[in-house]
Order: structure tokens, then sequence, then C-alpha cells
């Protein structure tokens, strides 16, 4: 391989580890204002259940908003997914496996999948279950709110 395509794919590399590193911190900030968001439009709501646009439309903006927030997890999910394939089959391409004592990241955890097994799924089930757990509370809190009014 000459030495521009080695530059490229080390350049391509770079900028896919990055990738990786931006949306798993896109995830945990989405996680954090996906709970405050939800709670202040809470705050907003319940005040204002009078009003019948609120209590008849407003009242499941919240649950809405989760949901469209679980789907953007989706992607950013499957974008991470997808890029470590790629840096693994970048590995692959330098050969790096075949290097005595040295690996890429991505190759070492594939190799090593049973020993970090656990933390890599409560790390995404983790996130999974918070997504979850927002929409069902609330979609209950919909529904609470919505019988509330109707009695």
């Amino acid at each position: 391989m000459d030495n521009y395509k080695k530059d490229m794919l080390l350049i391509d590399f770079e900028v896919r580890r990055n990738d990786v590193l931006q949306h798993l911190q896109r995830i945990e900030e989405d996680m954090r204002y996906g709970a405050i968001i939800t709670g202040g439009l809470w705050a907003w709501i319940i005040p204002n259940l009078d009003d019948e646009l609120v209590s008849t439309y407003l009242v499941w903006m919240p649950t809405v908003f989760v949901l469209f927030m679980c789907l953007k997890y989706i992607a950013q999910d499957g974008a991470v997914k997808f890029s470590g394939k790629y840096i693994r089959h970048l590995e692959d391409v330098f050969d790096l496996h075949s290097l005595k004592g040295c690996c890429g990241w991505e190759s070492y955890l594939k190799a090593n999948e049973a020993n970090h097994f656990i933390h890599r799924k409560l790390l995404r089930y983790h996130s999974v279950l918070f997504w979850l757990s927002l929409l069902v509370i609330n979609i209950f809190g919909g529904i609470y709110f919505k019988s509330f009014l109707e009695n």
C-alpha cells in the first residue's frame, strides 16, 4: 500500500474514532436534556390544565418529545455500531493483528468480548432503559392527567 493511501486511511480512521466519541457524548447529553425538558414541559402543562388546548393536545407533548428522542438514540446507537465495524475493517487493512502484542482498540474489544460483555451491555441497556422508562412515565402522565380532567 502506498503512503498516500495509508495516510488517507489513517485520517479516515481518526475521523471515525472522533465520530464515535461525539455520538457517545451526544447520547449522554440527550439523556440529560431529555429529562430536563420533559420535566419543564410537565411543570408548564400541570398549572395550565384548565386550558382546553393544553388538556386536549399539549398533554401529549412530553410523550411525543421523548418518542423523537428515542428515535434519535436509535440512530446514534446505529451510527456508533456502524463506525465501530468500519474501524475494525481499517484495523484489518493495516493488519494490526499480525503485530505482536498490538492490535486496534475495536479489534481488542471484539477479541476480548467475553471479559467486558457485561459492562458494554449494561452501558447500552442503561440508555435503552432510560429512554423506555421516560417514555412510559410520560405516557402514563398523559393518561393520568387526561382522565383526571374528564372526571
